[in-house]
């Protein structure tokens, strides 16, 4: 999420992504109110990345309104 101080992040913080994605498909049905996307990632961990790491889904300014893994609810 935003914030008004937002911390300042190096060239030295950066490591690896956790995990890779190798496709990403996005439904996105437009409104004069709102926007509603879906989206479906293929994920893989990455083997750079550390291995216990957890999926962290982050956005800016939008409700998760459903998640599932191999198709079930999470």
């Amino acid at each position: 999420m935003r914030s008004d101080n937002p911390p300042i992040i190096r060239l030295d913080d950066y490591r690896p992504s956790d995990f890779l994605i190798d496709r990403v498909d996005l439904d996105i049905r437009l409104h004069a109110t709102e926007t509603r996307v879906s989206a479906v990632l293929a994920l893989r961990p990455n083997p750079a990345g550390s291995p216990d790491a957890p999926l962290v889904l982050d956005g800016d300014e939008v409700t998760l309104l459903a998640a599932a893994l191999d198709g079930r609810a999470i």
